[in-house]
């Protein structure tokens, strides 16, 4: 009863997806594909058609100006407007699974009426973040309160890509001592997905978790980062990224083909 194939994917949404087709001069981030630029046309020439673009956007130190303030200011006198009492605290490892729990359920409301959204499961998560906890760096991921009640969050690694690019795919000591030595010089960040619940959506706490993240970020010296990926069809996070600044420098594409008898 299928009647279309999509991909790529790794197996959902909530994993690696997407061909890159705009920014392949640029090296990938960790957890993000990248692939020849021929790749687009091989697959198009094979009866694919774009289904969805995703965007990543580069934000660097300099978004953090006095523009930025502003739109910090007026998103604060929205909640002060509405009666609203906003914290913004990081991961308490700690409690790291009830966090996880928490990610998963703000995760999956925040998500839900996106398109390819497929809800992430218990086993899932788990399954993730025992892949990434040893990366992790608590102090950058961010959870926002409003009035004691979870509302949002964003999740950003260090960009090990970076020293893994190094190794040149190989695992000797020396390979293994140049990654321990470099990832304490790590620059970068990506910010692998931010969310925020339907109903405190348009107040503007993306504005504060984004700050909150390059705030973080400095402390640790990450004074650049990539945000996304983001669909292409999400304005209301894609002008929050402008009015700070970002730029829209890369583009990766999940395809679409109509099953067929033939196929």
């Amino acid at each position: 009863g299928l009647t279309h194939l999509r991909g790529p994917c790794s197996f959902s949404t909530n994993e690696e997806c997407g061909m890159l087709v705009e920014g392949f001069h640029i090296p990938p981030s960790i957890m993000m594909p990248w692939n020849p630029p021929i790749y687009p046309e091989l697959v198009e020439k094979a009866g694919y058609a774009k289904a969805k673009d995703l965007t990543s956007w580069w934000i660097s130190e300099d978004c953090y100006n006095e523009r930025f303030g502003r739109l910090v200011g007026v998103v604060e006198k929205k909640l002060a407007r509405q009666g609203l009492k906003c914290k913004l605290r990081t991961m308490d490892m700690s409690r790291f699974h009830d966090e996880l729990e928490r990610v998963r359920v703000i995760y999956n409301k925040a998500w839900e009426k996106n398109w390819g959204f497929v809800p992430m499961t218990e086993a899932e998560i788990n399954h993730m973040a025992n892949e990434v906890r040893s990366l992790m760096d608590p102090k950058l991921v961010v959870f926002a309160e409003i009035d004691g009640e979870p509302a949002g969050f964003s999740f950003t690694l260090p960009d090990y890509n970076i020293p893994l690019a190094h190794m040149e795919g190989k695992l000797g000591p020396k390979q293994i001592a140049l990654f321990l030595l470099m990832k304490k010089k790590i620059k970068m960040a990506r910010m692998l997905t931010m969310g925020v619940i339907e109903k405190y959506r348009r107040i503007g706490l993306e504005a504060l978790l984004i700050q909150e993240m390059i705030i973080n970020s400095r402390a640790r010296g990450i004074h650049q980062a990539e945000c996304g990926w983001i669909l292409e069809d999400n304005l209301p996070m894609s002008r929050t990224l402008e009015n700070i600044g970002a730029q829209c420098y890369k583009t990766h594409r999940i395809y679409e083909k109509e099953l067929g008898a033939d196929n």
